[in-house]
């Protein structure tokens, strides 16, 4: 008897609570801990990733190994800093270049466009004027090797997209956010903020 007045009180208190808006308390399985990615050295790489790897540092040490699965394929990436810029490579198992990009750490350097194919250089030389490279980015696209490259000038940046053989695919000025108007609407033509007369 007991046991049934007990299970009817049970009963009652879940009615009334569900009646009130408020759901029993349901207990949670505890959420397992993600899992951190376990840190990756140089010597764990496959011998064609390290090869090609030390071959794009050029003698400096590399730093920040990562190994990363991308449709089912791997790829492999490390970075490095040589005379204040910034590198980083990202190659697949048989040591393939997939992404290489550099950018310069402070205003004074530029990056070095020594190891670009000769087309490529023509196209950033004849947009460089007194600009300096900032950054340069080359990267597979569907068995096709891209170029973006970004020009420091005086008053913005030239953004360039260039394909292996020279040819520019699109051109763009990227005008700094302390340079645009207040309302970030970007460049006007001088003047037009004006205050007009009588208003």
């Amino acid at each position: 008897m007991r046991n049934l007045i007990a299970s009817l009180l049970l009963i009652t208190a879940g009615g009334l609570a569900a009646a009130d808006g408020a759901a029993p308390p349901v207990s949670e399985a505890p959420k397992p801990a993600p899992t951190a990615k376990p840190a990756v050295t140089l010597e764990e790489m496959p011998e064609a990733v390290r090869a090609a790897l030390l071959k794009q540092a050029d003698g400096a040490t590399l730093e920040k190994f990562k190994i990363d699965e991308r449709g089912g394929e791997k790829s492999y990436s490390a970075r490095w800093t040589k005379d204040s810029v910034r590198n980083e490579v990202r190659v697949t198992a048989d040591g393939r270049l997939l992404k290489l990009k550099a950018e310069r750490k402070s205003k004074d350097g530029s990056v070095s466009i020594d190891h670009l194919p000769e087309a490529v250089r023509a196209a950033i030389t004849a947009r460089l004027a007194d600009g300096k490279v900032a950054e340069v980015e080359q990267e597979d696209e569907k068995g096709v090797m891209v170029y973006s490259v970004e020009i420091a000038r005086a008053n913005d940046r030239l953004a360039l997209e260039i394909s292996a053989d020279g040819v520019i695919a699109e051109e763009k000025v990227k005008v700094p956010e302390a340079k645009k108007d207040k309302a970030g609407k970007g460049d006007k033509p001088a003047g037009e903020d004006a205050p007009k007369p009588g208003l």
